[in-house]
């Protein structure tokens, strides 16, 4: 009974352990080897020893000291070593439950569970690091009436008596190939290198870059110029293969009122959200997708953060063909398929969005073009790049309305579609510069609830001063 106290599984010493001791690694090795003479190393030995047991008893208390349970609608979670701490969710507060399956969970037959709330900030409410799949199914069919955990993947199956109101999107081979090989995470992966480089410079002797820089540049420049390519290339795998980890198997489902989404192959994930707690559903289109004719889509709902992604958003599908994606929204969030009129931006707008790129550029550029000759003017090759990106925003942008749902479209580098309704939307809001009333053009924002704790708003610029008006009657209709 889940009303009975209950305790994680003993593995969870094993993985607070190590993770106490990969936050003071660094520490520990600096202690131990960069501590001085050899008998003061002795003693760094033992002291390094000393915390070891430390943290592993630690681990072991913080273990016995956590508990949770179901009372009265109420998930409650008592925890702390040295504190004794008690934390009270009820039902109606939880966002969604979360269940994710590591190596180490995988190995155990266990799974993690994590708790959203609205007020959670960055970082799931409660986490239950390994519990097994039956205590699982019982959390989710007591808090969120959802069914049993299955055997083999610790996914939801739908409850038989509701079969046909299953609906099911998987990714096929196909896009998780091409969703891997256009997503970017080459960035990523460049950046963890950048990190794990400044980690160890301290570590590396001050003669060691000047020996590295004098054989490379003897080297050649086609050597080089090989390198850096195969260096490229190797990112580039890599983030296929992290794209792969991470997206294998993904699948969307709609039980119900919720939508379950299951992903990842070395770590497999689910998460479930309540439909009634999104607030917007975003599309996007990065460059590389956009012309092949495919999408990102993602949604904003209230709550906390329970990993990293994108820009405080839920990933709702990694990569839909544009032609699929009225059918899909039909299918899963038929309240967000009204046909909405686009209102373009006027032809006055455009100067404004070249104006406001090129012109930094220009007074950048151009002297470093005249004053580091000849490779400087290869600087001046950016500013037809920058003006082809404003006529792309310029394009891009517009808002419009129907009855029941609000859009507004924009571009930085990708382009982004908002779809919002009405009732979701905390506040609009009209803003007009000095400049702008010159032109009769006025720049329209919107702000949603979001897992960020700022919110998330959705801004156009240089919209016609007239239809905005319009856009803030509409809004002030009950």
């Amino acid at each position: 009974m889940m009303n009975d106290q209950k305790r994680l599984h003993p593995i969870v010493i094993a993985l607070r352990f190590l993770r106490l001791l990969r936050e003071l690694l660094f520490p520990i090795i600096i202690f131990v080897f960069f501590g001085g003479n050899r008998s003061f190393g002795l003693y760094s030995l033992l002291g390094a020893g000393l915390v070891i047991v430390l943290l592993l008893i630690f681990s072991v208390l913080w273990w016995y000291r956590f508990s949770y349970r179901i009372e009265e609608d109420e998930l409650r979670v008592e925890y702390g070593v040295l504190i004794q701490k008690k934390r009270y969710i009820h039902r109606e507060k939880i966002q969604s439950i979360n269940v994710s399956q590591g190596i180490v969970q995988r190995v155990f037959n266990l799974v993690k569970i994590q708790v959203e709330t609205a007020g959670g900030g960055h970082e799931a409410e409660v986490v239950l690091a390994a519990i097994t799949r039956t205590d699982a199914s019982q959390l989710q069919t007591t808090l969120m009436n959802k069914a049993n955990l299955t055997k083999d993947t610790g996914h939801q199956l739908p409850n038989e008596n509701h079969i046909d109101d299953v609906t099911r999107f998987t990714l096929s081979t196909k896009d998780l190939l091409i969703a891997a090989t256009t997503s970017g995470r080459i960035g990523v992966i460049l950046s963890a290198l950048a990190a794990f480089s400044s980690q160890i410079d301290e570590f590396i002797p001050e003669d060691f870059y000047m020996t590295a820089y004098e054989q490379f540049v003897h080297l050649g420049t086609i050597i080089i110029t090989g390198l850096v390519i195969a260096f490229l290339i190797i990112a580039w795998l890599l983030s296929i293969l992290g794209s792969v980890l991470k997206y294998g198997g993904f699948s969307i489902e709609k039980q119900g009122d919720d939508l379950i989404i299951s992903q990842g192959i070395l770590e497999k994930k689910q998460i479930t959200i309540p439909v009634r707690k999104i607030q917007a559903v975003r599309i996007q289109e990065s460059i590389i997708r956009e012309p092949l004719g495919y999408v990102t889509v993602y949604v904003e709902s209230a709550g906390s953060v329970s990993e990293k992604s994108e820009d405080f958003s839920t990933l709702l599908f990694p990569l839909l063909h544009r032609k699929k994606l009225k059918s899909f929204l039909t299918d899963l969030l038929p309240d967000y398929c009204e046909q909405v009129n686009i209102h373009t931006l006027p032809e006055r707008s455009k100067f404004r969005y070249i104006f406001r790129l090129v012109l930094p550029a220009i007074v950048i550029f151009v002297p470093v073009a005249i004053t580091i000759r000849p490779w400087g003017a290869l600087t001046l090759a950016i500013i037809p790049i920058l003006y082809s990106l404003a006529i792309a925003q310029y394009n891009a942008a517009g808002v419009g309305f129907s009855n029941t749902l609000y859009t507004s479209i924009s571009r930085a580098i990708s382009k982004t579609t908002y779809i919002v309704p009405k009732k979701k939307i905390q506040s609009l809001q009209k803003q007009q510069s000095k400049f702008q009333q010159r032109k009769q053009l006025s720049t329209v924002k919107i702000s949603i609830m979001s897992k960020s704790s700022i919110g998330k708003q959705a801004r156009v610029v240089d919209l016609d001063n007239t239809y905005v008006e319009e856009v803030l009657t509409w809004f002030s209709r009950k």
